[in-house]
């Protein structure tokens, strides 16, 4: 393996690579949402197939759940770590975290717009969300239920502030703009502090 000293900046397009795969995962989240989910009391009265078929529909569903959060909290990461290389701050890359890069970078343009973000309300949810499943638990839905349509629903989590059923793709819609935003802005200022 080479050294990762050697490593070259991370290609520009890297960090809206991963803005666009979170996207493309919400967009395959709410095709299955568009079939329909069953869960709780629905789910137990299902027998046989139409039982494994609805686990596995349950389970592709936050699968595409975890990918959307995954993608979308990396893309920030990346900007991290393009900060340390770009500005030779010599920690390897599987120790880069937000603590070194602000320690080490107190007045960077990058740094303070990316605090801030990090503050903001939807950021400290995508956060407490990314660490509940890498850390604690997987995503459970606590209600939905389909006929026609889907009438109610429920993330079991406190961070995504109870929203259920299309409300929860409002709240991942507004993450994801909010942080193509937020992530735009600061390679904008990373290229400003190059030139």
């Amino acid at each position: 393996m080479s050294d990762p000293k050697a490593l070259p900046f991370i290609n520009e397009y890297a960090v809206p690579y991963k803005v666009k795969a979170a996207d493309y995962h919400l967009k395959r989240m709410r095709r299955i949402l568009e079939v329909g989910l069953v869960v709780g009391e629905a789910m137990d009265r299902l027998e046989g197939e139409a039982r494994a078929i609805a686990h596995e529909r349950h389970d592709r569903f936050f699968w595409e759940f975890e990918s959307f959060l995954f993608q979308l909290y990396s893309a920030f990461d990346l900007v991290l770590q393009e900060l340390s290389l770009r500005r030779g701050l010599g920690i390897r890359p599987h120790k880069v975290t937000w603590q070194k890069i602000v320690k080490r970078l107190t007045d960077n343009p990058v740094v303070t717009h990316l605090n801030s973000v990090r503050n903001e309300d939807w950021f400290v949810r995508l956060q407490g969300c990314r660490h509940e499943i890498t850390h604690r638990r997987p995503p459970v839905f606590v209600y939905i239920h389909k006929t026609g349509e889907v009438e109610a629903a429920c993330f079991g989590w406190p961070v995504m502030g109870g929203v259920g059923g299309p409300e929860v793709f409002g709240v991942c819609d507004r993450w994801w703009a909010n942080a193509r935003d937020a992530l735009r802005e600061a390679l904008r200022l990373m290229r400003e502090a190059d030139l």
